[in-house]
C-alpha cells in the first residue's frame, strides 16, 4: 500500500480525504470538490492538484479547468397581457424560476405608476422557483386604448430580464369606470406635537373619523405655519388662500367674501417663488401622492370607498363653484391635510418633461383619485388651479 497525499495552490479546489493509499498496480478514485462562493460567474479558472506519493516516487500534477456558471432566473409567462373590456381587474402571477446552482436575490421594478408588484424583491434557492402578483391601477391609467410598460427583473448576478406589459382598455378615460377593489385594514396613529401633526408609517384605516372644520378665522402668519408632517417633509394644511397671497403679493385682489378661498390664476413659476419667500418648496409628484395615498397606495385620502359627498367635484352635486378651505373635513387625510383632492388643483414639480404638472383636480372635474395628473403649458395661469407648499426636513 502506497500512502499518497494532495495539494493544490488555490484555496477553492480540494480533495475530499487529503490523503489515501493505492496498492501497487492498483486503482482508486478520487473525490475532488470545488468551492464557488468565492468565485465570479461567468469566469473560468485553473488549478494544479499535485499527488505525492509517501514513497519518494515522482510527484504528479493533474491541471483542473472550471467555469462558473451564471445563475439564470428564467420566467412566463413571456409577456403579460391584461384585458380590461370588463370591468373585473384580475391579478396576474409572473413565475420566476432560478435556473442556476447558486441562491439568487431579485428585485422587480416597474416602469409606470400603474402597475402593482407583491412582492418587490425576493430570494429564490437554487433550481427553486417564486410567484409574484401583478396588479394593473385602472384609475392611473393614461387615456388611450392599449397603454405599454414594462416589468424588469434584476438578480444579484446575471443578466437582467424584461416583461412586457399591455393593457386592453377598450377605450378611454378608463379612470373613470373603473375601481381598484381592496381591502384596507389597519389603524393610523395620531399625535400632535408643537402645532404640526404626526402619523406612523404602519397602515392606515379607511373610515376616518369626523374632523373639524376649519377654525375660523385665521391669519395669514397662521395659516403659512399650518403644516403638517409627512414622512421626511411638512406639507400645508390648506391650500394657499388669497389672503395669504395677497401679504407677498399686494397687487393681488380678490372680492369681499373671498379671503378664505384658495388663491388661483396663479402661474406654476409664481407658485413655485411664493413657497421659496417661505422658505419652502412645491412638493414634486411623489411628496404630493405620498400625502394623498399614504403608504397603502390609496385611491382617495380617506381610503379606497368612492365618496362623492368627501370633495368639491363635478361629481358632488351639492357643490357647485370654488370653496373655502377646509369645508370637507369627512375627505381630510389620516394626517390632518385638507382638499387634496378637489376644490383647487394644485400646481406640483413634475418630471422632467413635464415639469409644470397639477395634482387633485379641481370642483370642475370628475372621476378624481389621487393617482390622476394633469400636464400644463408653460405660463398656464387657470381660475381651477392653486397650490399649496412643504418644507422638506433639515
Amino acid at each position: 500500500m502506497i500512502l499518497v497525499s494532495t495539494s493544490c495552490l488555490n484555496g477553492w479546489l480540494r480533495e475530499a480525504d487529503g490523503c489515501f493509499g493505492v496498492k501497487p498496480n492498483g486503482k482508486t478514485q478520487l473525490e475532488i470538490e470545488a468551492d464557488t462562493s468565492q468565485l465570479a460567474p461567468g469566469k473560468e479558472y485553473g488549478e494544479s492538484l499535485t499527488l505525492t506519493p509517501a514513497d519518494g516516487s515522482k510527484p504528479l500534477r493533474l491541471e483542473v479547468r472550471l467555469a462558473v456558471a451564471v445563475p439564470h432566473v428564467s420566467f412566463s409567462p413571456e409577456r403579460l397581457v391584461f384585458d380590461l373590456t370588463s370591468t373585473d381587474v384580475t391579478p396576474q402571477q409572473l413565475n420566476l424560476t432560478n435556473t442556476g446552482s447558486d441562491k439568487v436575490e431579485c428585485t422587480l421594478t416597474r416602469d409606470e405608476h400603474w402597475l402593482l408588484v407583491r412582492p418587490k424583491t425576493l430570494t429564490l434557492p437554487a433550481g427553486q422557483g417564486a410567484q409574484v402578483t401583478i396588479v394593473v391601477r385602472p384609475d392611473r391609467l393614461p387615456p388611450i386604448s392599449r397603454p405599454r410598460a414594462s416589468l424588469t427583473i434584476t438578480p444579484s448576478h446575471g443578466p437582467a430580464a424584461s416583461v412586457p406589459v399591455q393593457v386592453i382598455t377598450g377605450r378611454r378615460s378608463v379612470a373613470r369606470r373603473l375601481f381598484f377593489p381592496a381591502l384596507v385594514v389597519g389603524l393610523s396613529v395620531l399625535t400632535a406635537w408643537a402645532g404640526l401633526q404626526f402619523f406612523s408609517n404602519g397602515p392606515l384605516r379607511s373610515i376616518l373619523a369626523p374632523a373639524e372644520p376649519t377654525p375660523a378665522p385665521f391669519s395669514a402668519e397662521e395659516l403659512d405655519n399650518e403644516m403638517v408632517h409627512v414622512g421626511t417633509f411638512a406639507m400645508d394644511r390648506y391650500e394657499i388662500t388669497n389672503l395669504q397671497y395677497t401679504r407677498y403679493d399686494p397687487d393681488h385682489t380678490y372680492a369681499t367674501g373671498e379671503a378664505m378661498l384658495p388663491v388661483v390664476n396663479i402661474i406654476w413659476e409664481d407658485a413655485r417663488l411664493y413657497c421659496a419667500s417661505l422658505g419652502k418648496s412645491l412638493p414634486d409628484e411623489a411628496d404630493w401622492e405620498l400625502a394623498a395615498a399614504g403608504h397603502e397606495d390609496w385611491m382617495y385620502p380617506w381610503g379606497f370607498e368612492g365618496d362623492r359627498s368627501r370633495l368639491n367635484s363635478a361629481d358632488n352635486p351639492d357643490t357647485q363653484g370654488l370653496m373655502p378651505i377646509g369645508m370637507f373635513p369627512s375627505g381630510v387625510t389620516p394626517s390632518g391635510i385638507y382638499d387634496l383632492l378637489g376644490n383647487a388643483s394644485e400646481w406640483v414639480i413634475g418630471s422632467p418633461a413635464h415639469p409644470q404638472t397639477h395634482r387633485g383636480g379641481s370642483w370642475r372635474d370628475a372621476g378624481l383619485t389621487n393617482s390622476r395628473d394633469f400636464w400644463e403649458s408653460p405660463g398656464l395661469a387657470a381660475e381651477t388651479i392653486g397650490f399649496r407648499c412643504i418644507k422638506h426636513d433639515e
